[in-house]
């Protein structure tokens, strides 16, 4: 009886000893198929066109300002104290090359500092494709042509784009836009496409098979100076009109020292013809630089509006990541007799690494 207990209890444990081994090894099989499909995915993501290789780089500009303003016009005088931002930035961009040819992708998204913080509003979204002797071909939401060779000259400031300019409304960054960017010796272009995605038998198409948009900017850097023109035109919708724009813009260096200058003309078909100069100036002594920036817009409207304004600034670099400003900014428009002052305290902190 004994013998048949213990000869029963050894066929179980054998038994028992047969069922682990079985399943260490269906589990060491799992776990080579993981492995082995794991290895399969990284190859064909490691194959030509599924992403690998490439050079990317994310980079942001954080850039906050306090604020005092004071408010003196015919409807009465009024003061605030806030917490504001400057064109904040966070973004990613990766470049590849093969000879002669060159592929670039970007995003770049806003971050509002003040307020809720908020996050995420598309500024950049673009894909380019270049040659070294053929120029480049943009498809997406870029910088247009006509900040690129004319507001870009004077917009040398901390906090916003010159008055001048931002107030008529200046071209910045189109969305569904395709350009086309070449340089040759010292003179750039670039060519703006814009559509809209309308069909001819829109309301608001005018017959211009879907362009929403066209500009044509080029501009010429010879030794320390920069000249820069643009046109742009954009239709209006449910018109036979269009918006125009035309402009003109002149950059010199000396030494420490930076001047330049700025006119648009805009004519949106309503006969009025408003018209917009600018006028900036930096010298450089070490980290720190003075800036100072003058603008005067005509509205050519019934009334004869006018406004003006000046800007004094002091900025300090701390280092390549971190700088410090201050300025002072009176403005004076005739409408309402309308006169504001600014005085703002900022910081700006960039960042760039290269993955």
């Amino acid at each position: 009886m004994r013998l048949s207990f213990a000869f029963r209890l050894s066929a179980i444990s054998l038994a028992m000893t047969g069922l682990f081994v079985s399943t260490a090894v269906s589990a060491q099989s799992l776990e080579d198929r993981i492995r082995s499909l794991e290895s399969q995915i990284g190859q064909m993501e490691s194959t030509p066109g599924q992403g690998s290789g490439g050079a990317v780089e994310i980079y942001g500009s954080l850039r906050t300002f306090a604020t005092y303003q004071s408010v003196d016009s015919d409807l009465g005088d009024d003061s605030s104290t806030d917490i504001n931002d400057a064109a904040s930035r966070i973004g990613i961009r990766t470049s590849t090359s093969h000879g002669d040819w060159t592929a670039t992708a970007r995003g770049e998204w806003a971050v509002r500092i003040g307020g809720n913080a908020d996050f995420g509003d598309g500024r950049l979204a673009y894909v380019q494709v270049g040659h070294k002797a053929l120029g480049k071909i943009g498809v997406g939401q870029q910088w247009g042509g006509f900040y690129n060779h004319v507001g870009a000259v004077t917009d040398i400031g901390n906090n916003g784009t010159p008055g001048g300019y931002s107030a008529i409304g200046g071209g910045f960054r189109l969305g569904n836009l395709i350009s086309y960017t070449n340089s040759i010796g010292p003179v750039a272009i670039q060519v703006d496409n814009q559509f809209d995605g309308e069909d001819d038998t829109s309301s608001t198409s005018n017959n211009r098979d879907n362009l929403e948009l066209y500009g044509l900017s080029a501009s010429i850097s010879e030794s320390n100076c920069t000249v820069g023109v643009a046109y742009q035109e954009r239709k209006l919708d449910d018109s036979n009109g269009s918006d125009k724009l035309a402009g003109i813009a002149v950059g010199y260096k000396f030494g420490s020292a930076y001047i330049s200058a700025s006119y648009v003309d805009r004519d949106n078909a309503t006969g009025a013809d408003p018209k917009a100069y600018d006028l900036s100036g930096s010298y450089s002594m070490g980290k720190n630089t003075l800036i100072g920036h003058y603008y005067n817009l005509d509205t050519d409207n019934a009334a004869g509006d006018k406004t003006n304004g000046v800007l004094l600034s002091v900025q300090h670099q701390m280092n390549d990541q971190l700088r410090l400003w201050t300025s002072l900014r009176l403005d004076d428009a005739d409408t309402d007799n309308k006169e504001t002052t600014s005085v703002d305290f900022g910081m700006r902190y960039d960042f760039s690494m290269s993955l």
